[in-house]
């Protein structure tokens, strides 16, 4: 990963890396692409806008992981 991205992206998905997620790139759209080893991808905006983006997104990557061990 470069450093392409805010600080809060960046921690976030470090945050992603601690739940089995690892970071394939960036989309065409510019958002980062993280895929889980069982196969969930979960996609973060490079430039998140609300101040709810985290807690959306760790929602999401828990319902994506829900019963996977990382």
């Amino acid at each position: 990963m470069s450093n392409r991205f805010r600080k809060d992206v960046r921690e976030f998905i470090d945050h992603a890396k601690g739940h089995g997620f690892h970071c394939e790139g960036m989309t065409g759209g510019g958002h980062w692409r993280l895929k889980h080893a069982s196969g969930a991808t979960l996609i973060v905006p490079a430039t998140p806008g609300g101040y709810r983006w985290r807690k959306n997104l760790e929602s999401t990557m828990k319902k994506l992981t829900q019963g996977v061990q990382p």
